[in-house]
């Protein structure tokens, strides 16, 4: 048996002795410590370290970005956005964890306020929240199926619906700084309900790989990067496998070290 296999089935008798929560926050927090975010990319706001203006996680999930963010920029207050209730029970504890600095709401950022089903797989009672979806076909697919036997062993899992309320950022009187957008497919969307608050305020975005989101942002001036951890910089992107981009307003360029400021070391 695999070893992921393995961790999987540990995780199911964690969640039958109803412990499967308190494991997962674990598991997270010791993860996520200084020097080792949950993501590489993260790493890259270091270079706003001194700034305080806000920082949007939008998809927050368990908390992993925000604890993520706060290991390079102590002092940005942070709002997050998670549209699944079934995780407020994470998300307090990451408040308790970074205090005043840090809140949350149980919306999901979208074009147009509205109610939406969420839908998500539980294998073996075992919640897979990462694969939450707004488009069932998705996991309805056989590439998705493939995809939980080789991170479960297991290919038989229910699916879990539930109704979000979804908001548009435009309508909140946000002023945000940078807005990491993970919604697992929901980008673009969200980017529509905020035109005014692009506009305005020419916020950084850290967007998983949505090439419909890229181009919106493009489309408003905006230049499509990616870290680089060897050389601690934004470059352009050579074509090859990418899990997030850096999108940033051509006039906000200067903030960051990009391949024109900044070259790897001899």
């Amino acid at each position: 048996m695999r070893l992921d296999h393995v961790k999987f089935t540990l995780r199911v008798w964690l969640a039958r002795l109803g412990l499967y929560d308190r494991f997962e926050h674990w598991r997270m927090c010791r993860h996520i410590r200084p020097g080792r975010p949950h993501e590489a990319d993260f790493a890259c706001f270091r270079h706003l370290a001194d700034r305080a203006g806000l920082f949007l996680d939008v998809g927050a999930n368990f908390g992993q970005s925000a604890l993520s963010f706060r290991l390079f920029n102590r002092s940005s207050p942070i709002v997050a956005f998670e549209p699944n209730a079934a995780l407020a029970w994470h998300l307090d504890r990451i408040k308790a964890r970074l205090g005043d600095g840090f809140d949350y709401r149980l919306e999901g950022l979208g074009a147009e306020p509205a109610e939406r089903t969420l839908y998500f797989p539980v294998v073996a009672g075992v919640p897979l929240s990462q694969d939450a979806t707004f488009f069932p076909e998705t996991i309805h697919g056989d590439g998705y199926r493939d995809r939980v036997y080789e991170l479960t062993g297991r290919r038989h899992y229910t699916i879990v619906e539930r109704v979000l309320k979804i908001v548009r950022l435009d309508d909140l009187g946000l002023r945000p700084t940078i807005v990491k957008l993970d919604v697992q497919g929901g980008e673009l969307a969200a980017l529509q309900g905020m035109p005014r608050t692009i506009d305005r305020d020419r916020p950084v975005f850290l967007i998983e790989n949505n090439p419909a989101a890229n181009a919106f942002l493009t489309a408003r001036d905006y230049r499509q990067l990616v870290y680089r951890p060897d050389r601690d910089a934004l470059v352009p992107a050579d074509g090859g496998p990418v899990l997030n981009y850096f999108l940033v307003p051509a006039e906000r360029l200067a903030e960051w070290p990009t391949h024109e400021t900044k070259r790897p070391a001899a």
